[in-house]
């Protein structure tokens, strides 16, 4: 095939993508690209992204960034693989798992990630913030009663 109509093809493919879409997966193929580095995950194994692969980054972008960066960031990488014609394994049990993961509000995993030694701040700062997520629970269910 020629080189040219090759080049049409592909300018095609991303033509399909609205200028914001553009912008919002151009962040998350960054920030996976930035993360495969920090882990020196090799070139050859960032496309096609293995499910382990996807998931780890998952599990690593949250908790540094809003509950909803996921979503289009994983969005940017298939639209990554797809331009590229790689195969995509973001559909992948270990992959949905991780991103319902998540979507689970931090302050719900306070405990459990103070007892795994994951929570950043001290030890006093979780159970205060613990302790005040139990009161003001107490509080709404005494009015639910």
């Amino acid at each position: 095939m020629s080189p040219s109509l090759v080049d049409i093809a592909y300018r095609t493919v991303q033509a399909a993508f609205a200028p914001a879409t553009k912008t919002t997966y151009a962040a998350g193929i960054l920030r996976f690209n930035e993360f495969c580095d920090l882990w020196n995950v090799d070139e050859e194994a960032r496309m096609p992204a293995s499910p382990t692969l996807l998931a780890a980054f998952v599990g690593l972008v949250r908790g540094r960034y809003a509950g909803g960066t996921v979503r289009p960031w994983l969005a940017g990488i298939r639209a990554w693989h797809i331009t590229h014609q790689a195969e995509w394994h973001g559909d992948h049990e270990w992959v949905q798992n991780a991103r319902v993961f998540s979507t689970v509000p931090l302050i719900f995993l306070i405990p459990f990630m103070w007892l795994s030694g994951q929570w950043p701040l001290p030890p006093f700062s979780a159970v205060v913030v613990w302790v005040c997520l139990c009161h003001t629970i107490l509080i709404l269910y005494s009015h639910l009663c």
